[in-house]
Formats: structure tokens, C-alpha cells, sequence
């Protein structure tokens, strides 16, 4: 074989994998968008909604435009509610996870995103869609309920 198709054949394969590894990237950023909360702790987390305090429930299916859409908002309002209120129990829920399905049906969610707070077992707040101000009210808590709830500080 002469070496310019040896060059071009190297070239090719060169692209390939370069294609190859740019499309695992970025699969991967888009399926990991959202922080999910992991198989081996879903059961326990969702159990808590059945307790006394706070759970902040946030459904959406990869492949989603607009849960896409809402993702930064989401990440950035997870961050600030983990930060300010520890003790809340926030579970985020992939449709795309065959284990989640159940919990679809329990709380009705048939379009995604959908944001949810429950305080002591009942649904005090119910968002669906990716107006940024709406996200955040139920991601990140009022101060006054918090207090309420657990009668200390940040």
C-alpha cells in the first residue's frame, strides 16, 4: 500500500474517533443535565414524602425541549435550596428511568418539567413548565416555612 493511502486511511480514522468521542461527550452532558437522584437511594428518598417535612420532587424525561429549556435554572436553584435548607429532601426523577414510572402515576405528573413541594404528606405546591421565577419558588424554599417547620436558621 503506498503511503498516501495510508495517510488518507489514518485521516479517516483520525475523524472517526474524534467524531466518535465528541458524540459521547456530548450524549453524556445531556443525559447527565439533570443531578438525578440515584437508583439506590430513589426508594428511601421518596419514602420521606411520606413523613413530616419538607420534599422538593422534580420530574423530567431526557429528551425533553423543555426540560432542556428549564435545566440550568433547575441546577442553579437545586444548588441554593441544598445550600440554605440541608435538611429538605429533594429528589429529581428521569422518566427516561424505568423506577420512576410509579412515581409518576402516584403524583399525576403527566407533563415534564414538574416541580413539586410536598410538606407533611400533602402537595402544597405544583409547578409545570420553565418560567424561571416559578421553578425557584418551589426549589427554593420560603424562609417563613422553614422556620415553621423546624423552628431554626439556615
Amino acid at each position: 500500500m503506498s503511503n498516501q493511502i495510508k495517510v488518507i486511511i489514518m485521516s479517516i480514522l483520525s475523524t472517526l474517533m474524534v467524531l466518535g468521542v465528541g458524540f459521547v461527550i456530548l450524549n453524556s452532558t445531556a443525559k447527565n443535565g439533570y443531578p438525578n437522584t440515584p437508583d439506590s437511594e430513589l426508594a428511601s428518598k421518596m419514602a420521606r414524602t411520606k413523613e413530616r417535612g419538607i420534599s422538593v420532587l422534580i420530574f423530567h424525561k431526557t429528551g425533553c425541549i423543555d426540560c432542556k429549556r428549564a435545566q440550568k435554572q433547575v441546577v442553579k436553584s437545586l444548588k441554593t435550596g441544598k445550600s440554605n435548607y440541608p435538611k429538605v429532601n429533594y429528589v429529581v426523577l428521569d422518566y427516561k428511568d424505568k423506577q420512576t414510572h410509579k412515581y409518576f402515576k402516584e403524583f399525576n405528573i403527566t407533563e415534564t418539567p414538574t416541580f413539586v413541594e410536598v410538606k407533611h404528606r400533602e402537595v402544597t405546591r405544583l409547578y409545570s413548565g420553565t418560567n424561571a421565577e416559578k421553578i425557584s419558588s418551589v426549589i427554593e424554599l420560603d424562609w417563613s416555612d422553614w422556620r415553621k417547620l423546624y423552628g431554626e436558621g439556615k
